[in-house]
């Protein structure tokens, strides 16, 4: 890694986070030196909580919105399929947490709760944000109003289990004030993110799984499937991506549907013909479970 890559680690904030491991809640920061940086944490970020299942919101001062969404679009091909199935939104800092100069802590903490909540009713799990903080530092004056702040916000997160990362130019900060930034943040958010075993993005109708899944990521995905199924009763999981699903994983996703309420049911779309020759040995059949095998021309 070169030093243009490397993320600023100061202070107490000293730990480079593993994006795919984040406890909800977790509050990041990264201080760039350069807009190349600033892009590159912002998408490792953007994707791992993509793959999460998680909804994630990339917030802004004065950039062209536009602009941003091309340039999401075009760092990732998770990106672009999230932005069209609003799993990622771009917005303003005032439509996320209130207008600058002036900002209410009770009226932002109250616009972040209802910002969660959201998520939550369109069937997402947790919600992360990336923030791009340079306009609204400058807007809130002194290092003391910032640190009060980014207090505000870990206490707010922390109530509501939503993870972010705040990004800073170093170069508009002294060097003592980074310091007390980075303390304020349990750690940084790095450049890259390592492909998780498996990832849930979310699609109009569902879930798209993709990878491995075993024991080691079930409960990553049954946060996903619960959530989805307490917004919807019926829920398509499109596994044409998944490559691999151990026994016990595949007898938890029966449980899951057998557990199901009248007129809840799971689909498995673009099934492979690998999983249902799995499924025919195995002689597993539930009604709240079935299976679409339209993948790549093959039929039933």
């Amino acid at each position: 890694m070169t030093d243009e890559s490397r993320p600023e680690t100061c202070g107490a904030g000293n730990t480079v986070a593993n994006l795919c491991a984040l406890e909800p809640g977790s509050h990041l920061i990264v201080l760039y030196r350069s807009d190349a940086e600033r892009a590159r944490a912002a998408a490792a970020f953007v994707v791992a909580g993509l793959l999460a299942g998680d909804r994630v919101l990339y917030v802004v001062g004065d950039r062209p919105l536009p602009a941003v969404r091309s340039a999401l679009r075009a760092s990732n091909a998770a990106t672009e399929a999230a932005i069209d199935a609003g799993q990622l939104g771009v917005r303003r800092f005032a439509d996320v947490y209130g207008a600058t100069p002036g900002l209410d802590p009770a009226a932002a903490a109250d616009r972040l709760r209802g910002t969660a909540a959201r998520a939550r009713a369109d069937g997402f799990p947790g919600l992360r944000i990336a923030v791009e903080m340079d306009d609204h530092t400058r807007l809130l004056g002194p290092i003391e109003q910032v640190l009060a702040w980014e207090r505000l916000a870990t206490r707010l997160q922390h109530e509501e289990g939503i993870t972010s990362v705040c990004q800073y130019d170093r170069q508009w900060l002294h060097p003592g004030h980074r310091r007390l930034l980075a303390a304020e943040h349990v750690g940084v958010a790095p450049g890259w993110v390592a492909p998780p075993q498996a990832g849930f993005l979310a699609t109009p109708r569902g879930v798209r799984i993709t990878g491995e899944l075993d024991a080691a990521n079930w409960a990553a995905l049954s946060r996903v499937i619960e959530a989805r199924l307490a917004t919807t009763p019926r829920l398509d999981l499109d596994v044409a991506g998944m490559t691999f699903i151990d026994v016990g994983t595949l007898r938890r996703l029966y449980a899951l549907a057998a557990g199901l309420p009248e007129g809840g049911h799971i689909t498995l779309t673009r099934a492979s013909p690998v999983l249902r020759a799995l499924i025919g040995m195995l002689g597993w059949v539930h009604p709240r479970l079935s299976i679409d095998p339209a993948v790549d021309g093959w039929k039933r």
